[in-house]
């Protein structure tokens, strides 16, 4: 909904629960129960491995976390810290099992990254620095991320609509294509050795 996330129970019969939101938009409740919490258009939703789940709440330019206990946070984005890096229109969200977060924004080439630093806080909550990523894989035309997603390695996939390319960005640095499994032939690596194709790819 615009102001709100829903979260379905049981499949397609299953009861519907509100997780954050009003329903009416707005940006307010960090720290206060997320459902009484307004947000702005939020337009993707992950889960993390301790139970958080995150919100790309898209016109309030910032990305939100509700705890198992139902409390919202910004984690990163518009007055969270003026010290740190602009996060505009978060769309596609993905988080890793080491605690890193990847987000896509309008604007941002490649992906701003979320990392935990250990440390006090350097641009997000909790220590953590948002940093950018996979630069290269920006589509010459500007195309936006549509979608990304962490392998259990550790690797970053992202998806760009029109490409038929998924560009992959190794824990060390190394950067790849993987081709659309139409096109086999056409799997490339920027960097490093060659990478294999979308249909023989595993975790």
């Amino acid at each position: 909904a615009g102001g709100r996330v829903d979260v379905v129970a049981g499949g397609a019969g299953g009861r519907v629960d509100v997780v954050a939101g009003t329903g009416a938009p707005g940006t307010s409740g960090d720290h206060g129960p997320a459902r009484l919490a307004r947000l702005r258009r939020p337009s993707a939703v992950t889960v993390a491995a301790d139970g958080r789940i995150l919100i790309a709440d898209t016109d309030n330019d910032r990305l939100r976390a509700v705890s198992p206990d139902g409390h919202i946070t910004t984690v990163a984005g518009a007055a969270y810290d003026p010290r740190q890096r602009r996060l505009p229109r978060p769309g596609a969200v993905a988080v890793c099992n080491d605690g890193r977060i990847a987000v896509s924004c309008a604007g941002v080439a490649g992906l701003l990254e979320l990392r935990p630093t250990g440390r006090g806080s350097d641009g997000g909550s909790d220590g953590a620095e948002l940093v950018p990523v996979d630069p290269v894989a920006i589509d010459p035309v500007g195309a936006a991320v549509a979608g990304v997603a962490y392998l259990p390695r550790g690797a970053l996939l992202s998806v760009r609509p029109g490409t038929g390319l998924i560009r992959v960005l190794e824990p060390d640095g190394r950067q790849g294509t993987l081709a659309a499994a139409r096109r086999p032939e056409a799997a490339t690596s920027t960097t490093g050795p060659p990478v294999q194709t979308a249909a023989q790819a595993r975790p």
